[in-house]
């Protein structure tokens, strides 16, 4: 189950997500979105880490949380900004839900501990089977993930269900 979690840390899924999830034109947008939206929070992250303001690589507790929500928030909205000047209107219209998406996650926090590993891995599974026909197969990974995080002890049954209806929801 560890492995699992390892393999589906948003660390490494969040790349990953980026870029198919968008048709990019340029090897510099993939590249500056990634930058301001991902490597920027991450480092920012790993100070925290490194300077013990978060106990842990998974940020267990839900309060350590907020510093990197409102990091990578803001290097979201930047990349926005961005995709809004030099992107085609469709690309900005899928980063703006996933934007809303991750604001919502935030708001959430303030009382569960949502799962972001089963958000992003239910934005992944979602993102394959409506954009690329991926056999709907690819939807088992949710709750593999989800039985992980809870084997694990990291999350209780609420915070990946809260992780998997959330993101969900922005793609009825």
């Amino acid at each position: 189950m560890k492995f699992i979690s390892i393999l589906t840390h948003p660390v490494l899924i969040f790349p990953i997500l980026t870029y198919i999830y968008f048709d990019w034109e340029s090897t510099f947008s993939f590249f500056a979105v990634l930058t301001m939206s991902f490597i920027v929070p991450f480092l920012y992250f790993l100070y925290l880490y490194k300077s013990k303001q978060i106990s842990n690589f998974d940020i267990s507790e839900r309060k350590q949380r907020y510093k990197v929500y409102y990091a990578t928030l803001i290097g979201l909205i930047i990349t926005g900004i961005y995709l809004n000047q030099f992107s085609t209107p469709e690309i900005f219209q899928d980063y703006l839900k996933l934007l809303l998406i991750a604001i919502t996650l935030v708001i959430v926090n303030f009382k569960v501990k949502v799962s972001i590993h089963v958000a992003l891995i239910t934005i992944f599974c979602i993102s394959l089977f409506q954009d690329f026909n991926i056999h709907y197969a690819i939807f088992l990974l949710i709750p593999l993930v989800a039985y992980s995080r809870t084997k694990l002890k990291r999350h209780k049954l609420l915070e990946v269900v809260l992780g998997t209806i959330i993101p969900a929801l922005f793609y009825l």
